[in-house]
């Protein structure tokens, strides 16, 4: 009788690795131990064929092997942080590299600790309902990602317990955003989205034992068990304690700082290439992967044309002007949004344009870390000249959203005086990200208030009259 007291309790202190992040959350240590526990604990009941899957009681999942023990990743955290909505809703595909698990909690509760304890809990419940069920697999096969019936679709609303419970997972971290109606939980792994087909675990005959790990823990060698969950581990799997380092990105990106992928807390530089140019680094000095002449690069150039545009001098599609600025702001350099947009940058995205973020790229070709930011500032705001775009009121429209044009709203958002960018050289392609604050492109909003150029500035900027910026201390 009480040895499954004593089991559960050395689970719960076994796996209570999760540790300190920076960030302004709200999200406490206690809370990501809570959740990390609780979201190795669903593994755990998959793998051991103890999670209902579908409407029926006692209908469960298989037993399973492979099952992979999760560690928090403060990179990982950092990362669902810029995918959180500011309207609390919850994002529904995660990051090319790193699947999503999102819930939305109603009513909104008081704590960030208790958004993630009851955002976790909701997840297990997805697969019970007919619709959501995987199909059950022949024995001696794997857990597909498929629909009841093998080789059906799935809703999209059970992905958050398809990648939670994704065996070959080893790292999650997570976040939350407190609203006034609702909250959402934002988890990242370190494996990509499900699709339709994939694996979700390995067959096998359940938790593992240190005398079952060379045949239940074959994915990651050598083979290991860790006695206390029953769970495999990834014997290479380190907890991540700072935004600086990039243990959740591929080797694949390389950076342009010096320091890149050399120290302790330095970016990641590619296996098989040279690294980065390196220069000097005093804007941001806890960022050695990005250099101050590239900062300035990305700033100025955003500054000059929205400078342009303040004094009336964009051209449309159309061949007409369109109005000048009455309100444009002065950009400023952030060196917390380049944070964000290292960590972007370092998974190779592929080109995104959404409301505060920009991600462009250019073929390797000859480009150098200047040249490829040059053409891709370029190209994301040329598109103004290419497609159609707003009228004379400039309002940002819904048929705006997620189109090219979008790229130059965002950039030209007068609101927006903030920005932090990186830029990374992927295998094929030179990647920027580019973060902005206030965030722009929100629909039904002027992209700026036309007219006479620094007459509508913010109380308190200061007008810097031969470019037409307000300009905030």
């Amino acid at each position: 009788m009480w040895l499954p007291l004593i089991l559960l309790s050395a689970v719960a202190n076994r796996e209570g690795t999760a540790t300190t992040c920076p960030g302004n959350s709200g999200v406490t240590d206690a809370a990501r131990t809570a959740a990390l526990d609780a979201i190795n604990e669903a593994r755990r009941t998959a793998v051991n064929g103890l999670m209902q899957n579908g409407a029926t009681a006692g209908t469960n999942l298989p037993h399973g092997s492979n099952m992979y023990m999760l560690e928090w990743d403060c990179n990982l955290e950092a990362l669902a942080g810029v995918m959180v909505p500011n309207d609390c809703s919850a994002p529904t595909a995660g990051l090319p590299n790193n699947g999503l698990s999102a819930a939305v909690v109603t009513p909104a509760p008081t704590t960030a600790d208790a958004v993630m304890t009851q955002g976790v809990a909701s997840w297990p419940v997805l697969l019970q309902t007919a619709a959501n069920a995987f199909a059950p697999p022949a024995a001696g096969t794997p857990v597909k990602y498929e629909g009841p019936t093998a080789g059906a679709a799935l809703p999209a609303d059970v992905l958050p317990l398809g990648n939670m419970i994704r065996g070959s997972t080893t790292k999650v971290g997570c976040t939350v955003k407190i609203c006034t109606a609702q909250a959402v939980l934002v988890c990242l792994y370190d494996q990509p989205d499900l699709k339709q087909g994939d694996t979700v675990y390995d067959a096998g005959t359940g938790v593992c034992q240190n005398s079952t790990a060379d045949k239940l823990c074959t994915l990651y060698p050598p083979p290991t068990c860790d006695i206390y969950t029953g769970l495999c581990v990834k014997t290479d799997v380190t907890t991540t304690t700072t935004p600086s380092a990039t243990t959740t990105a591929s080797t694949l990106a390389v950076f342009p700082g010096g320091a890149g992928g050399t120290g302790g807390t330095g970016g990641s530089r590619g296996t098989g290439g040279t690294g980065g140019t390196g220069g000097a680094n005093t804007r941001c000095p806890q960022n050695p992967q990005m250099t101050d002449d590239l900062r300035y690069l990305f700033r100025d150039m955003h500054n000059y044309r929205r400078s342009e545009t303040a004094l009336g001098r964009t051209i449309k599609n159309t061949g007409n002007y369109l109005p000048s600025s009455s309100n444009m702001q002065y950009m400023r350099y952030s060196c917390p949004l380049e944070v964000t947009a290292i960590h972007i940058a370092s998974t190779c995205p592929g080109s995104l344009i959404q409301s505060g973020r920009l991600i462009g790229q250019v073929p390797i070709g000859a480009y150098t870390f200047t040249t490829a930011t040059q053409d891709i500032v370029k190209s994301l705001w040329r598109v103004v000249r290419q497609v159609n775009g707003p009228g004379m009121q400039v309002t940002f429209k819904a048929q705006h959203v997620g189109t090219p044009i979008a790229s130059f709203t965002q950039m030209a958002w007068a609101a927006s005086r903030r920005l932090g960018c990186a830029v990374a050289r992927c295998p094929t392609a030179y990647i920027a990200v580019c973060n902005y604050e206030p965030i722009g492109n929100i629909v039904g909003q002027q992209i700026y208030t036309p007219g006479t150029p620094c007459t509508a500035c913010t109380y308190g900027s200061t007008c810097t009259a031969t470019q037409g910026l307000c300009t905030l201390p």
